[in-house]
């Protein structure tokens, strides 16, 4: 997982299921940092929103890559994981993914069909 370091904007750092979690409003980045192994930003995704469950795909209207996927909390309180980010702005994870959010659905974005139908969408 790479570290972000933004020299030029304040960060948002915070901590979720032992995952640290750093994002620049002004640069659109959010990064990951935890102690999973085979690290990659869809491992981190996956602890910190484990709990959600796959509502579907939606349209890609203004999002950035060619599927978006919707995530749900299961439960209320789960949707707290959703404030590491602002809502309704897409935030790049890595050069293939993207997430966004309106306070209670998690999008993921990315440019995979396969990966949709992998999933279940």
């Amino acid at each position: 997982m790479v570290s972000m370091r933004c020299n030029d904007h304040r960060t948002t750092n915070s901590v979720r299921r032992g995952i640290a979690i750093r994002a620049c409003e002004s640069c659109g980045i959010v990064r990951f940092v935890g102690p999973f192994s085979g690290a990659d930003e869809w491992d981190a995704l996956l602890a910190v929103f484990g709990e959600y469950e796959l509502a579907g795909r939606v349209d890609t209207i203004r999002a950035p890559a060619s599927e978006v996927l919707a995530y749900r909390a299961r439960q209320p309180a789960d949707q707290a994981a959703l404030s590491i980010t602002p809502p309704h702005r897409w935030f790049n994870v890595n050069e293939h993914l993207w997430m966004c959010h309106d306070g209670e659905i998690l999008l993921l974005a990315h440019r995979w069909p396969s990966v949709s139908r992998l999933v279940g969408a």
